[in-house]
């Protein structure tokens, strides 16, 4: 039906996101979202967009989302299993007309604004720590490189940072599962990485960027062994 081999397809996101990263953009703008709304919102009922989306951890504009789509006439709703307990949340304020969320996600031993504070600089320092050990190298190509998929902007994410590889990402989350690393590998090519302010230290993320070492060398004997082993 698709004109594809098994091994060539891959189901994940929705048809807008796939459109955007076969374009090379792996996350999407708020003004593109807004244009799309402007021009068809006459003939949507409904709009129902991610808080947080699950692949990137892009954290999308919700009350300008709402506010552009009621305006259309749309009654408007957000998926915020991935949002709630991870970003401030002011649904009454934005005027969302309904929202659905994971409630084991929800708890009480602290507020939603200092587990925010505390996300932000975690999530930075592990952004830091990435960049500053595994950004790729244009004079020395054979050095394997971490890619950052989610915004940089603290307000366009929450937690979770989506990484790719210049390595096979199966062999790199394998490596670092055997080293007691809890992430989640998502095809085609990304893991996410999110150290949660609730029970997560600076240490912690420092420990696994040392792992990640470890794992990325583990990972690129793999593949200079399988190349090897694949010329004879």
């Amino acid at each position: 039906m698709r004109g594809a081999q098994r091994h060539e397809v891959a189901l994940m996101n929705g048809l807008t996101v796939n459109l955007h990263l076969q374009m090379g953009e792996e996350t999407l703008r708020i003004e593109d979202i807004l244009a799309v709304i402007e021009k068809e919102g006459d003939s949507i009922a409904v709009i129902l967009f991610s808080g947080v989306q699950y692949y990137t951890g892009q954290l999308f504009d919700i009350p300008r989302i709402t506010k552009a789509g009621q305006e259309k006439g749309c009654f408007v709703g957000f998926d915020l299993a991935h949002a709630v307990g991870n970003v401030e949340l002011h649904l009454h304020d934005w005027g969302v007309d309904f929202a659905c969320w994971c409630s084991y996600k929800v708890f009480a031993q602290t507020t939603m604004k200092a587990l925010r504070r505390k996300s932000v600089l975690l999530t930075g320092y592990l952004e830091y720590l990435i960049k500053h050990y595994y950004n790729e190298d244009k004079t020395n190509p054979e050095k394997p490189f971490v890619k950052i998929i989610t915004p940089s902007q603290i307000e366009e994410r929450g937690c979770q940072l989506t990484l790719s590889f210049s390595l096979p990402i199966k062999s790199v989350f394998k490596e670092l599962e055997k080293r007691g690393v809890a992430c989640d590998m998502r095809e085609p090519n990304a893991l996410r990485i999110a150290p949660v302010p609730l029970y997560n230290s600076f240490h912690d993320v420092h420990r696994f960027i040392e792992i990640l070492g470890s794992a990325i060398t583990s990972s690129k004997q793999t593949a200079n062994n399988t190349a090897l082993s694949g010329s004879y």
